[in-house]
């Protein structure tokens, strides 16, 4: 199986939440990112993310040449005057799935994208044939909602969710108004969403989880630098997605595409590597 490297394109963004976890600044020139692409695709598994990669279309073209079907996204480009136009860009470099963030209760909290936006970007990506599906931050705020928000997903005929807990990393890091679980709080999301997984059929909802959740699985092992490799434009090279600019960088890609590795990490997996920093 190939090492996943996620190409984070851009810091650049439409909205200001003020839970992202990026860490960092700056954009890949779009020709660049797409020269990367090229060079990496064959020995690794390539995710392009944002901040919100949408707001140049140029950068599309890598996901293409990365074989990516799959787009993040805050949805905002696919309200208002521009939707058809976005929704046309997707359609031409063959991405058919959005994962939309969506955070119920905790928005005004997260200074997220309001759910009336969020409904409209659902509504209209699907009236287009474009799979939606949802990613949601769990705050000590909307850790009750669990089986509200998975049906919310099953009767607006989304079938995949993703939630995470918040992280204090990137601008939630000297957040003070943001509350984050609890110990307690957090076995009982999960205990509710291994609940949720007998209820639910893979089929009609498949309910994923991520971050500190995964601690609490009886098979949990945390893959820091492992499995994973985050680049972000200034060329620094991280372990982790959620270590991006939030810590020190354990190596570099070179001037012609080559990933470098210089800290190798002696992190055993029994926990995760950003809680125990």
């Amino acid at each position: 199986m190939k090492k996943r490297v996620y190409l984070y394109s851009t810091s650049v963004c439409n909205h200001c939440c003020k839970h992202c976890y990026l860490g960092f600044s700056g954009s890949f020139d779009p020709q660049e990112l797409l020269q990367i692409v090229m060079s990496l695709r064959e020995q690794y598994e390539i995710v392009i993310s944002g901040a919100e990669p949408l707001t140049d279309f140029r950068y599309l073209a890598s996901y293409e040449a990365a074989g990516q079907h799959m787009i993040y996204s805050n949805g905002i480009v696919f309200t208002g005057k521009g939707s058809d136009n976005a929704v046309s860009e997707l359609k031409a470099h063959h991405i058919d799935t959005v994962r939309i963030s969506h955070h119920f209760s905790a928005i005004k909290e997260l200074n997220a994208v309001p759910s009336e936006t969020v409904a409209i970007a659902i509504s209209n990506l699907q009236a287009n044939n474009i799979t939606v599906q949802l990613h949601t931050t769990i705050t000590a705020t909307n850790c009750g909602e669990i089986e509200e928000i998975c049906q919310y997903a099953v009767d607006h005929n989304i079938h995949r969710i993703k939630f995470f807990l918040l992280r204090k990393v990137g601008k939630a890091k000297n957040s003070t108004n943001i509350l984050a679980l609890t110990e307690l709080q957090t076995e009982e999301v999960y205990k509710e969403i291994c609940r949720l997984r007998t209820i639910y059929p893979i089929d009609k909802l498949k309910i994923k989880i991520d971050g500190d959740l995964h601690r609490l699985a009886d098979k949990f092992c945390c893959t820091y630098g492992k499995n994973d490799l985050s680049i972000t434009p200034d060329r620094k090279i991280y372990g982790c997605p959620f270590a991006v600019g939030n810590q020190k960088p354990i190596g570099y890609l070179t001037p012609d595409h080559r990933i470098e590795i210089t800290d190798y990490s002696d992190h055993d997996g029994s926990t995760c590597q950003l809680v125990q920093d």
